[in-house]
């Protein structure tokens, strides 16, 4: 009986250690995708800060405010 006690824990730690790793493998995919859309953001981030400041340099440079111009075109 033990001897049967022995080789099912056998087997369970075998089941277990094989599921820790798909779940390894798992994280280690989500934390990649993750990482990947960070960076998207971070660029995103970048482009838009850029483009508000050449915004400002517009603005700044023409004397008036972009979206002075922008309400006034939609009539």
């Amino acid at each position: 009986m033990s001897e049967d006690i022995s080789q099912l824990a056998a087997e369970l730690k075998e089941t277990m250690v094989e599921i820790m790793k798909v779940f390894e493998k798992e994280l280690t995919a989500k934390n990649q995708q993750l990482a990947r859309a960070e960076q998207q953001l971070l660029a995103q981030q970048q482009l838009t800060i850029q483009a508000n400041d050449r915004l400002r340099q517009l603005e700044k440079g023409c004397g008036y405010q972009v979206s002075k111009v922008k309400k006034s075109s939609k009539r």
